[in-house]
């Protein structure tokens, strides 16, 4: 009886077993083009190829979802975003490829209807292929001109990624705020590498931004205290960073190299219309204008120090001691 009775008792736990993991698995999976209409965890099963009669592969129209590729690819031949969360919040993106995109964007997100902000995570995404419009990543809170508010701004992380001629804007973040775009490689922009556009409180960080074919590396458009930090921007058409119309800017330990093959275009610059920007302990070489270049008057405020610039086509510095502060031990 006693033996029995362990028998018994021990076949129900062995189905037991599958059920649990399983449920620990908890996330639904998706093969082909999906709508998603509720919050949950989301597997890519198997690699994904639309046609043109797809509007996009993925469409996110719910909040909190995860979205994982689970090392798998999407070719996109439709007549949208490859994946499109507008509109919603909490949406993470992860762990795959996005290749040979023949629509305007890989991943979309503009939250101008909702005007509530919102919030991204894009990590793990391998970008390969031409865009035919305004890049892989392109995420905004609201249009530029309606941005004015931190509830309207969107909140983005955009970390551990590549993007290999992947159109003109690969990282495009609009309307921003507390947001980091880091640890990506950028190369072959169609324009330039990576782009803020009123975004205030945020980073870049340790990117790797070089041989965009237009524009430049990184530019930093009508934002504020954001800190460009430890990012090699190398090779670019233009300018390396560029900081536009931009306040509380920091740009420190940045190694800026060999921009401007296009003509005379400086390895960091802040226009006349920056101010109190500091730029400090960068490595500025080989740009064929000037290594390090602030524009405008002493009103600019813009401290320069301990940087090292050397074999600037033109100079190493513009505007020090008149446009800029000059905060010592610029070599």
């Amino acid at each position: 009886m006693k033996s029995r009775t362990r028998i018994m008792i021990g076949i129900p736990l062995l189905f037991l077993v599958p059920a649990i993991l399983l449920g620990a698995e908890g996330r639904i999976p998706i093969s082909g083009p999906t709508t998603i209409t509720a919050a949950g965890a989301y597997i890519l099963t198997e690699n994904l190829v639309t046609t043109g009669s797809a509007l996009n592969a993925v469409k996110i129209a719910a909040d909190d979802v995860n979205l994982d590729l689970n090392g798998h690819t999407i070719e996109h031949n439709g007549t949208g975003p490859v994946i499109d969360a507008s509109g919603h919040t909490r949406i993470v993106i992860e762990n795959g490829y996005i290749r040979n995109n023949t629509s305007t964007y890989s991943i979309f997100m503009d939250n101008t209807t909702p005007g509530t902000g919102g919030e991204i995570t894009i990590r793990r995404i391998t970008f390969t292929g031409a865009s035919s419009s305004n890049g892989s990543v392109h995420i905004k809170g609201t249009t530029f001109s309606n941005c004015t508010s931190d509830s309207q701004r969107l909140k983005a992380a955009v970390t551990d990624n590549q993007f290999h001629y992947v159109g003109p804007y690969p990282i495009w973040l609009e309307c921003g705020h507390a947001s980091i775009i880091a640890r990506n490689i950028v190369t072959y922009a169609g324009d330039r590498g990576i782009t803020l556009r009123k975004v205030v409180d945020s980073a870049i960080k340790e990117n790797v931004v070089a041989w965009s074919q237009t524009t430049g590396g990184i530019r930093i458009d009508t934002s504020e205290n954001i800190l460009v930090i430890r990012n090699v921007v190398r090779k670019n058409k233009r300018r390396g960073i560029y900081l536009l119309a931009s306040s509380g800017v920091t740009v420190r330990e940045n190694i800026v190299s060999g921009n401007g093959s296009a003509g005379n275009f400086s390895g960091i610059v802040s226009d006349a219309a920056s101010s109190l920007n500091v730029i400090d302990w960068n490595v500025a070489m080989s740009n064929t204008h000037y290594g390090i270049s602030v524009k405008g008057s002493a009103l600019q405020s813009t401290v320069v120090s301990h940087n090292r610039a050397r074999n600037n086509g033109t100079g190493d510095y513009q505007g020090l001691g008149t446009a800029a502060l000059d905060g010592g031990d610029n070599y």
